[in-house]
């Protein structure tokens, strides 16, 4: 995504400089600002939120107006091309997005964006050992009725899916909120899920905020 304000200067040195950086499979660019205009201090957003929903979507969206490339841009030799129709992301590499923007008092400014897919870990390939060994399961609600619903959904999960175990004991234990009704279970990949009994906690201290006005930190 090139900041791409169409003079007759600046979009030759933009485009030149991608293909210097960018050589190998070449590049894909556009730019939103002949959709929207130039959005001045807000253009940097504006090319962002492009990038990030081209992201999301899997499709790069064309340019519109563009018939006679600027002689000035060696697009062959840079390996650049503008879309001009709606193009998937190619396959051959990382679903990956570069957006420039620049100020009119010199700020460069280079944002680069990867697809969440990239991310997901591939399914691993465990031990015998590791498929044995016990997993602590917590589980939490804030009332007796949903703590149950709750437990009974990821008992479903569990037995659909053993493999995930693992990553449904730490989701439980680090990625969620501790509420007041809780229960666990000890279990393992190939047997069954025996929960505790339900225990309701403690209510917790109420926080409070004193304000003692200017001065009080010297």
């Amino acid at each position: 995504e090139g900041h791409g304000t169409g003079t007759a200067i600046g979009d030759p040195l933009e485009v030149t400089a991608v293909g210097n950086v960018f050589d190998g499979k070449g590049v894909l660019i556009g730019s939103v600002k002949p959709n929207v205009g130039h959005s001045e201090g807000a253009s940097g957003i504006t090319s962002l939120i492009k990038a990030t929903l081209a992201l999301e979507r899997g499709i790069i969206p064309p340019n519109i107006n563009f018939e006679t490339p600027n002689p000035k841009i060696p697009w062959a030799k840079s390996k650049i091309a503008v879309p001009i129709q709606p193009t998937t992301w190619p396959t051959d590499r990382l679903p990956r997005a570069s957006v420039n923007s620049f100020g009119i008092g010199g700020a460069n400014a280079h944002v680069i964006l990867e697809s969440a897919e990239s991310f997901k870990p591939r399914a691993r390939q465990e031990s015998q050992s590791s498929r044995v060994r016990p997993h602590l399961l917590t589980f939490s609600a804030d009332h007796p009725d949903s703590l149950r619903e709750s437990i009974t959904q990821i008992e479903a999960y569990c037995q659909k899916d053993p493999s995930r175990l693992t990553d449904v004991a730490h989701t439980l234990g680090a990625r969620r909120d501790h509420l007041a009704w809780r229960a666990y279970a000890v279990s393992e990949e190939s047997g069954p899920i025996h929960v505790s009994q339900f225990v309701k906690t403690r209510s917790a201290p109420q926080l409070n905020f004193v304000f003692s006005g200017h001065g009080a930190q010297w």
